[in-house]
């Protein structure tokens, strides 16, 4: 992943494989913290997976051998003076929070944050997808529950 927005997709579409209904994405930008948490209500991570995680050689998933995003988020992360901590419960979900330094000299750039939100909520129609965006006095937030609820209204 070479952005930001590309890691959102991969670990939005980590949460939707693992049947979740219901992703929180919120992205924080501060002075010398960007915060990036996906939280979701699938099926949860076990674990003896979790402790291999970040094994880029290691996948649940049946259609290949490698699974690269969490390995690659933990990578760029750790190169922009951050971290990343996974928290999950089975039958609960799992909770991924990311954070990076945004003036470090190795920090990924942004991308298209606003076509990954869209991207991903036209493309899942039927899971509930909450994003928040907040740095200093700008915050945003969308969520396709709410949308849903304000076309039932104006639907005759």
């Amino acid at each position: 992943m070479k952005s930001i927005a590309e890691h959102i997709i991969d670990i939005s579409q980590n949460s939707i494989d693992a049947g979740a209904t219901n992703i929180q994405i919120t992205l924080t930008i501060a002075l010398n913290n960007l915060i990036l948490k996906i939280k979701d209500n699938g099926k949860g991570i076990k674990q003896e997976d979790l402790s291999k995680i970040e094994d880029p050689f290691f996948t649940t998933k049946k259609t290949r051998k490698i699974g690269l995003g969490i390995p690659l988020l933990i990578h760029n992360s750790n190169a922009a003076e951050g971290s990343v901590v996974i928290q999950s419960e089975i039958g609960v979900g799992t909770e991924i929070t990311a954070t990076m330094n945004p003036n470090a000299i190795d920090m990924i750039p942004m991308g298209n944050i606003a076509d990954a939100i869209s991207w991903l909520i036209s493309n899942n129609s039927k899971i509930n997808i909450q994003f928040s965006y907040n740095e200093k006095e700008s915050n945003f937030s969308i969520s396709t529950s709410e949308i849903m609820s304000q076309q039932n209204e104006l639907s005759i």
